[in-house]
């Protein structure tokens, strides 16, 4: 058995026979796992004694903080003929 302390998000998704991926999602409550799954990766959890380390979550969460995610909208002037050059 991992000692308690060494216990990653890899050794939950390893004991519940899911991805880490799919452990990530239960903890977040992704919502996309049905109820067996998320059963198994409790019981897991449980079982290992896994605790997320404080330090990555908020590293994580300021990093959530600043993301800013921008987009533009170009559109052609609608308003006349197609003109390419300066007159």
């Amino acid at each position: 058995m991992i000692t308690k302390s060494k216990v990653s998000i890899r050794d939950v998704a390893k004991e519940a026979g899911v991805s880490p991926a799919t452990v990530s999602g239960v903890l977040n409550n992704g919502g996309k796992q049905n109820h067996e799954t998320i059963n198994r990766v409790s019981k897991a959890i449980e079982q290992l004694g896994y605790t997320p380390r404080r330090n990555k979550l908020r590293k994580q969460n300021k990093r959530k903080r600043q993301t800013k995610k921008q987009f533009a909208l170009l559109f052609p002037d609608c308003n006349g003929p197609a003109t390419f050059g300066g007159s």
